[in-house]
């Protein structure tokens, strides 16, 4: 997993997007992701002592850990999966002949959801949906184009479409 921790991801934006690396906003935003991380660790305790009515340390402890350090710790563990182990190995399919050792894993769909898609996903890169069939499910491609519909997303490319 250590490969996360030397990604350069500016420049990985300016290099693969670089209309999103022109948007002053992102490279702010890029720019105050740590304290953007610290604070989601806090602030589920502050919200845990606000939803019980009364700050004790046990209330924002439990708070801080499962909304702030377990749900992180999950999140994390289930990019590393499939980037260092679970997508990237010999378990699962290739639908796409790729330049790379990506897969298609069905088993780790219920714990990454479109995720598992990863060599549809390698194949088509500017595309939202990694779904390619039926029944590859994309519940993340769901939510975007709800968020579409709501204009928090626009331009959403879809490589069924085209």
């Amino acid at each position: 997993m250590n490969w996360i921790f030397r990604l350069d991801s500016l420049s990985i934006i300016k290099k693969y997007t670089q209309d999103l690396y022109l948007q002053d906003r992102l490279v702010s935003w890029h720019r105050w992701h740590m304290l953007v991380g610290l604070l989601g660790l806090l602030l589920p305790g502050f919200l845990e002592v606000w939803m019980l009515g009364s700050f004790t340390s046990e209330n924002f402890l439990r708070g801080l850990f499962w909304g702030g350090l377990f749900r992180v710790f999950v999140l994390h563990n289930a990019v590393f999966l499939i980037n260092s182990w679970g997508c990237h190995r010999f378990v699962g399919y290739r639908r796409n002949e790729t330049k790379d050792f990506s897969r298609n894993n069905i088993y780790l769909f219920p714990f990454i959801l479109g995720e598992a898609w990863h060599n549809n996903h390698h194949a088509n890169q500017y595309s939202a949906n990694n779904s390619q069939v039926w029944w590859e499910l994309d519940p993340h491609f769901w939510l975007l184009k709800v968020a579409e519909k709501c204009g928090l997303v626009w331009e959403l490319k879809d490589a069924n479409k085209n």
